[in-house]
């Protein structure tokens, strides 16, 4: 009986092999269509960005000049992307007036608190003292002691 069964499932493993094997011949050959497709489609979304770049590259050669003439000359040291940067935000964003009142310009003298030991001691102390009392009595009340 076992050797029925150790027959019949290497049968099956014999058939189920073959069956994979013609599979992945079907898949091989099926492959170089589906990649023919995907380099259409690559193709296709390369010359897509190469007109977005190209139409890009048009809207900042209209705005360049319209921003170098607002762009103050004694900072030598900007490149183009700063110079369109700091154009839009002080376009976008209004400037914000400080009141020149805003704040205390006088620095008021103050006192300076040196840390007695002696009395962070006792303080220290007092609090364990008190803390002590506290597990005591809740000892007590508990039955404990």
């Amino acid at each position: 009986m076992q050797q029925e069964l150790a027959l019949l499932a290497l049968v099956l493993l014999i058939g189920s092999h073959t069956l994979l094997i013609k599979k992945c011949f079907k898949i091989e050959a099926s492959l170089p269509s589906h990649f023919h497709d995907l380099e259409q489609k690559a193709n296709g979304i390369d010359s897509n960005m190469t007109q977005v770049r190209d139409l890009l590259d048009e809207a900042l050669d209209m705005i360049t000049p319209m921003l170098d003439s607002q762009v103050p000359a004694n900072q030598p040291n900007q490149t183009l992307s700063e110079s369109i940067m700091s154009a839009l935000l002080s376009r976008l964003i209004p400037p914000t007036m400080m009141p020149p009142s805003d704040g205390n310009t006088q620095q008021e003298e103050r006192e300076i608190y040196e840390i007695d030991p002696s009395q962070t001691n006792t303080e220290e102390n007092e609090h364990n003292r008190h803390r002590t009392e506290l597990i005591d009595s809740e000892r007590t009340h508990a039955g404990l002691v």
